[in-house]
């Protein structure tokens, strides 16, 4: 028989491993104050108050009421995307609101820049930039994209695993990831001299795909980037979001991208946002 000194000394885990389900079925009743439970016991603690503090729902399982935090409108829990965030909730520590704008922002991506609203003669696709402000840790950013990563990683296990990124320093690093093939001239000789004519090649095959995903966890980082003295990341960013063509202005530099769609997602403390404002 495992005695309680026994499962606290090994742990749960070490005890699964040796024996089993058989022998976690067999162990003597583990009290509360075991440190098995600890963790979890925390973790339920802390949703239930959240779940106290900042909701109550109808009968219909509908966030309808706040006592100490702005809470998301009923309304906004549209369709499909509604549906995910209700079925994520009760297993997640994420704000609601979170896990929502990450649905969003990673589906816009997805489907492209064809679907869109039109304005006047502009067209104005799923493209959201987004940026989540909350406490580091307890805040749970993170944790608000766990999950809808995990669900397009089904749905699109090359488009998760490939353009998804993170890492914004240039705006010339943007542009690489969605670069459009790039032809350059190529002087046509014969037995070792030039013959004034020009053969056009293909020395870059560019990116299949125009879709990127950016996900800033430390977007403190990218504002100080772009803060810097000659850095282009803050103008492409805001290419990016208007019209999907970008191109920097170096004669240099002959890379550009058209059709490009680009979404963002950053995530950033209270702190990190004043500290940047203060600069």
């Amino acid at each position: 028989m495992t005695t309680e000194h026994d499962v606290n000394k090994t742990g749960l885990d070490d005890l699964l491993v040796k024996g089993g389900r058989e022998a976690l079925l067999k162990c003597e009743r583990i009290p509360l104050s075991s440190p098995l439970f600890a963790e979890a016991r925390q973790r339920e603690e802390r949703r239930q108050e959240r779940l106290a503090n900042e909701y109550a729902a109808d009968s219909d399982g509908e966030f309808v009421t706040d006592r100490h935090w702005p809470v998301l409108d009923k309304d906004a829990l549209y369709g499909l995307a509604g549906d995910i965030v209700r079925a994520i909730d009760p297993y997640t520590e994420a704000d609601p609101v979170a896990t929502l704008l990450n649905v969003l922002t990673a589906f816009g991506n997805r489907i492209n820049a064809t679907a869109h609203a039109t304005v006047q003669h502009d067209c104005h696709p799923a493209r959201l930039f987004v940026v989540q402000v909350g406490d580091t840790s307890k805040g749970r950013k993170g944790t608000g994209w766990s999950t809808p990563r995990y669900l397009f990683s089904l749905c699109d296990p090359d488009w998760t695993k490939a353009r998804v990124k993170s890492g914004l320093s240039s705006g010339e690093g943007l542009i690489y990831n969605v670069r459009d093939p790039r032809i350059a001239k190529v002087p046509v000789k014969e037995k070792g001299r030039f013959t004034g004519e020009y053969d056009e090649v293909c020395v870059d095959e560019g990116g299949e795909d125009k879709c990127l995903l950016v996900i800033e966890p430390e977007f403190a980082s990218t504002l100080t980037v772009m803060a810097r003295e000659g850095n282009t990341l803050s103008a492409i960013i805001r290419q990016a979001w208007d019209y999907g063509a970008l191109s920097p202005l170096t004669k240099n530099n002959p890379t550009k991208a058209t059709n490009a769609h680009i979404s963002l997602t950053g995530h950033i403390t209270k702190q990190g946002e004043c500290s940047s404002k203060d600069r």
